[in-house]
């Protein structure tokens, strides 16, 4: 197990990550594939399928690299002195966050990994909602890949989770892009290979 350094994180970000590792592997039953689809070094954006609060920690404990997440504002008053130390950054829903885009864009064009929910919030309804969070657009500028993944199954004491990360989404730089996405991360849920994306 090669625990996440480097990249601009602390200490706190190894220490919370091994804890939490460790307990994801006693509660859950996780199944990882397409691993080898995150780059080892340089840019790229995560982009998995929402459903409950346990994805975005779980998703960053099976990644060896410091992955940074957009969390929304309303939880940096309570939690805001941890979430900046494990690479967390605020995002305001209620409109178009400037602050966050250039956040976000700064750590791309620096080699990092973010995590991007496409739907842009929790979706319990077992169906996988439009995009909106705008990764197709962070991509297009910085030339970043996005990486989709597809989570499937239920979280419960030793039930199975399936996460399938798949190669980069092909993007056009078109108004097709975030639905290319969207229909990447429904193929790997589905447990085949990522949807390809439509002829230019």
């Amino acid at each position: 197990m090669r625990i996440p350094k480097g990249e601009g994180i602390g200490l706190t970000y190894s220490v919370i990550w091994t804890g939490a590792r460790i307990l994801f592997g006693i509660l859950f039953s996780i199944r990882v594939e397409g691993l080898e689809h995150v780059p080892a070094s340089g840019p790229a954006i995560i982009s998995p399928n929402h459903r409950t609060a346990w994805d975005p920690p779980v998703v960053s404990t099976l990644i060896t690299r410091p992955l940074r997440h957009m969390a929304k504002a309303e939880l940096f008053p309570w939690l805001g002195f941890v979430l900046h130390r494990i690479g967390t950054y605020p995002v305001r829903r209620q409109a178009v966050d400037m602050h966050a885009i250039r956040h976000s864009l700064t750590l791309l064009r620096a080699g990092r990994l973010i995590c991007i929910f496409p739907e842009g919030t929790r979706n319990r309804s077992g169906q996988l909602g439009p995009a909106k969070s705008g990764a197709a657009r962070l991509s297009v500028q910085t030339g970043a890949p996005v990486i989709p993944v597809g989570i499937s199954g239920h979280y419960g004491l030793r039930q199975r989770v399936t996460f399938r990360f798949g190669p980069p989404v092909t993007l056009h730089d078109d108004d097709q892009d975030d639905k290319r996405i969207m229909d990447a991360i429904a193929g790997l849920i589905a447990g085949g290979p990522p949807t390809p994306p439509p002829l230019a």
